[in-house]
């Protein structure tokens, strides 16, 4: 079974003057024209991080669309998501559904599009990639991609921990070595705490939860036991970079209290679930997500590839902080 599966759907009433009154359901796919199905990373749905900052998205745009059915799928691993986009090639929607969307949520999914030359969209079918920094190519050329950059926010955090922050020995949390926009901001911090005069060695201050690119991601225990671990090893930041991962450390900081060890939201504002997260480093997916659906929606032509560097990302200084932090402002 699907791990998660939500189907928004919006239903009328209207009167019939000709009867006595009785209330009359109309049949929705008569009302339904677009068609939109979101798959997630396996798990993803629930991490307080990446995936539900997308979910957002779709749901803020779509929730009130009485044209448009919703399918949001949390599969659990990706073979299950392999069958669910399989499903979605062999086009089992109704007749009167005249324009299809599929959002994939992970830069991983074009692999698996690669891998699939027998998977052919219908002509009035679109395909949205999130968080892929390359076009795609040959027969998948069409597919829509959308990818945040936070390399100058990672690098202005960088300056900042060492700066104003005084910190001398960071560690560098990734989900693991394969995913280019995780590699990106871990690169673009060390860069810029070391621009700063600070030392980053990366074979002892980088930590991978994960081997494969699908690892690390959403494993909240594995980062709360590693934490113990970095307290003993006397780092004063730590940055986490791997999805909802990030909260076994929020949680250990908690736990801790009060802890020297100080760090930083990923994705989203993280403020609130520890006293020692002194900014965020933000993508604003939701948003970015729900531009392009309302765009879909209206039938606009739209580029193929879009990177943003400042349009969807920011960073948020933590309200305690606001006095001490002037770099990020």
């Amino acid at each position: 079974m699907l791990a998660a599966s939500i189907m928004l759907t919006l239903t009328a009433c209207s009167s019939n003057d000709d009867d006595d009154g009785e209330w009359i359901v109309p049949d929705k796919r008569t009302i339904e024209d677009h068609s939109v199905t979101a798959i997630f990373e396996s798990n993803g749905l629930g991490d307080r991080s990446y995936n539900d900052i997308i979910y957002k998205g779709i749901r803020q745009q779509l929730q009130d669309k009485d044209n448009c059915s919703v399918r949001n799928y949390s599969p659990l691993d990706w073979a299950e998501a392999e069958r669910v986009i399989a499903q979605w090639f062999d086009n089992n929607e109704p007749n009167n559904i005249k324009h299809r969307l599929l959002i994939l949520a992970s830069s991983n999914y074009a692999e698996m599009l690669q891998s699939h030359p027998e998977w052919i969209p219908n002509d009035s079918d679109k395909i949205l990639l999130l968080d892929t920094k390359e076009a795609m190519t040959g027969q998948w050329e069409h597919v829509y991609t959308r990818y945040i950059s936070l390399h100058k926010q990672a690098f202005n955090a960088g300056k900042t921990v060492k700066t104003e922050l005084n910190c001398d020995k960071v560690a560098v949390v990734e989900a693991n070595p394969e995913v280019p926009a995780v590699a990106e901001i871990a690169q673009g911090f060390i860069d810029g705490f070391r621009d700063a005069g600070g030392t980053f060695d990366e074979k002892k201050d980088t930590y991978y939860l994960g081997k494969t690119k699908t690892e690390g991601f959403n494993d909240e225990s594995q980062l709360y036991k590693l934490s113990y671990t970095l307290n003993d090893s006397s780092y004063n930041f730590i940055l986490p970079v791997c999805g909802g991962s990030c909260h076994g450390l929020y949680r250990y900081l908690r736990e801790q209290y009060p802890s020297n060890i100080l760090t930083c939201g990923v994705d989203d504002d993280m403020q609130d679930h520890s006293i020692n997260v002194v900014f965020s480093l933000v993508k604003l997916s939701d948003r970015l997500i729900s531009d392009y659906l309302g765009q879909w929606l209206d039938g606009s032509e739209m580029p193929t590839h879009e990177i943003y560097e400042e349009e969807y990302s920011g960073t948020i200084v933590s309200e305690i902080f606001q006095s001490l932090i002037q770099l990020l402002r």
